[in-house]
């Protein structure tokens, strides 16, 4: 016997199985189920099995026909997608685009250009906030790290 359980269950013995055979020196053979043994695999197919050639040759079950269904399964545990369905779409679902202002779309399928920003007047926000600074100079300009 062996703690994995794929000695009992297959009848052949498993990786622990052999380790602890072979340092009792016995022959890891010896301990196979005889349903794997050479002869009985050549008794299995001494025997001619005859094909049949059409259904009408098939010999007719006396026990009902069983049918399998498929095993029932579980919900996985994940969040169940969401699909939009055209009510809640028109019921005010809107989008707004950030880059033209525009209803109906969003940023990413936008194909207007974007809208201009007024300049900054420096007598509202006052002079420092035109004044952009790179290291510690002073520009104009706005820059491209």
């Amino acid at each position: 016997m062996c703690s994995c359980r794929a000695f009992q269950t297959y009848g052949l013995p498993c990786g622990h199985a052999i380790a602890a055979i072979n340092i009792t020196e016995f022959d890891p053979y010896d301990y196979c189920n005889e349903c794997f043994d050479s002869e009985r695999y050549q008794d299995t197919y001494a025997e001619v099995v005859h094909t049949t050639l059409d259904r009408t040759q098939w010999h007719e079950s006396l026990e009902p026909l069983v049918t399998i269904l498929p095993p029932l399964t579980k919900r996985p545990p994940e969040r169940p997608r969401t699909r939009r369905t055209d009510r809640e779409l028109k019921s005010g679902l809107r989008y707004k685009c950030t880059r033209c202002r525009q209803l109906g779309h969003n940023r990413r399928s936008c194909k207007e250009p974007p809208v201009v920003r007024p300049n900054l007047d420096e007598s509202a926000i006052g002079p420092s906030a035109l004044t952009l600074r790179r290291s510690g100079v002073p520009c104009q300009a706005p820059f491209f790290a």
